[in-house]
């Protein structure tokens, strides 16, 4: 069973699920953010709403990024 958190969704505007990202995820973000270590990424979350992409740094609600859709990334 996959661990979540209920945090505040930038995208969404409310409170909504959030798991931790996946290895394709963390890589991803990391292009954004080079300086991230894998350890540093694990602090980063995804909503779990169907359609949201919004990804949040656990304590820093204001670093957020917006994954690109399906098949563009």
């Amino acid at each position: 069973m996959a661990f979540t958190q209920n945090l505040r969704c930038a995208g969404c505007g409310s409170y909504e699920e959030h798991a931790h990202l996946t290895k394709t995820q963390e890589e991803w973000l990391r292009t954004k953010e080079p300086e991230l270590t894998s350890a540093e990424s694990h602090s980063y979350w995804k909503c779990t709403k169907k359609g949201c992409r919004t990804l949040r740094h656990r304590w820093q609600a204001a670093k957020t990024y917006t994954l690109p859709p399906p098949g563009e990334g």
